[in-house]
């Protein structure tokens, strides 16, 4: 028997300016039972997490205007106890470590197993969780 997931509290926010991608993770999410946001650049990402109904994001390293990089310290400013994971298509030791320096909990290069992607919140929720 498998264990239920974590419970992502208000949901799951993807913040990727790539359509197809959002949207692909949405319903993915949807479909695990996680209720899905999403944000075309960091800064709607932002503005999703102010609403107060996001406990993790899922956040593309590289989008215009403000970068998920970028995002990081702003939403753990905002909600310090927000579970956020970078999802990059560049396999970069450099980039993965600066965006866990800034607070993110995992980094997964795409194109992004769906397995490892539900692992990847499982685990981070986990995590984040109260004691």
């Amino acid at each position: 028997m498998t264990e239920p997931a974590p419970s992502a509290g208000g949901g799951v926010l993807v913040g990727d300016d790539e359509d197809a991608i959002r949207n692909a993770l949405a319903r993915f999410l949807t479909k695990r039972g996680y209720q899905a946001h999403v944000a075309i650049n960091g800064e709607e990402a932002l503005a999703r997490l102010k609403e107060g109904s996001i406990s993790l994001m899922l956040l593309d390293v590289r989008m215009p205007g403000m970068s998920g990089l970028d995002v990081v310290p702003e939403a753990l400013h905002l909600n310090p106890d927000v579970a956020i994971v970078m999802l990059s298509a560049v396999t970069d030791a450099t980039s993965a470590a600066i965006c866990m320096q800034r607070g993110a909990m995992d980094y997964l290069t795409t194109p992004i197993e769906l397995t490892d992607l539900a692992a990847a919140i499982n685990r981070t929720l986990r995590r984040r969780a109260p004691p």
